[in-house]
């Protein structure tokens, strides 16, 4: 029997990437056990401000994270879309280039509590599972359609989610550090260490190129 390939989805602005990213990334990828794991930085950000750094210079900086996590994958296709970055049409070009694959949409509890202001998102979940990282301790505190959602849709374990096609919601906790790329952006503006909060290439980059201090200032 054929074993379709199952794929991990983590999408964001990564402005700046940083390890609250990777590490869960990596854990995700590791106790999922995704054959694949892919970073999609978005070009047009729908529901949150615009990047502060440029499109090439987020790449710059995951290239340079990347090294320390050889396991995760740069995909670049919502970079190349001169359009907002919806999930819907990244799904639906993933699905064309891979149509045996099984895909898996990773998101923290915050942006999947906006989850059904997402663009067709009730399509989405036709496109793929979901997994929901929660922190311990954190509540779910959820919108009526989105706890209609976890009753349709909501899985309880790992193998369940492997083997579902699409449609599958799981909640699942990681001991995710808790780190913000605006945390590490409102540091650099004030000239603060960021040390320990991202790949030491990426902080090595940011001295050399301070893009977040300069954008800050001149607000």
């Amino acid at each position: 029997m054929t074993v379709n390939r199952f794929i991990g989805l983590l999408g964001g602005t990564f402005d700046p990437i940083h390890y609250g990213h990777l590490q869960p990334a990596r854990l995700a990828k590791q106790q999922l056990g995704f054959d694949e794991l892919r970073l999609l930085p978005c070009h047009l950000p729908v529901h949150r401000d615009q990047p502060t750094a440029s499109a090439q210079q987020r790449v710059q900086m995951l290239e340079l994270a990347l090294k320390e996590f050889p396991e995760l994958i740069l995909d670049m296709r919502e970079l190349k879309r001169n359009s907002p970055s919806y999930s819907f049409d990244t799904l639906n070009t993933l699905h064309a280039e891979c149509p045996d694959a099984r895909f898996c949409w990773l998101l923290g509890l915050d942006a999947f509590r906006d989850f059904n202001h997402w663009y067709r998102w009730r399509q989405v979940l036709s496109l793929t599972n979901l997994l929901v990282i929660q922190r311990p301790g954190w509540s779910l505190d959820l919108a009526d359609e989105l706890e209609e959602l976890l009753q349709r849709h909501r899985v309880d374990d790992i193998q369940t989610l492997r083997q579902s096609p699409a449609g599958a919601v799981l909640i699942y906790e990681l001991n995710a550090p808790d780190i913000s790329s605006t945390q590490i952006r409102e540091r650099l503006a004030r000239s603060e260490s960021i040390q320990g909060l991202l790949p030491k290439a990426v902080e090595e980059w940011l001295a050399k190129n301070p893009v977040y201090l300069k954008k800050e200032l001149c607000k």
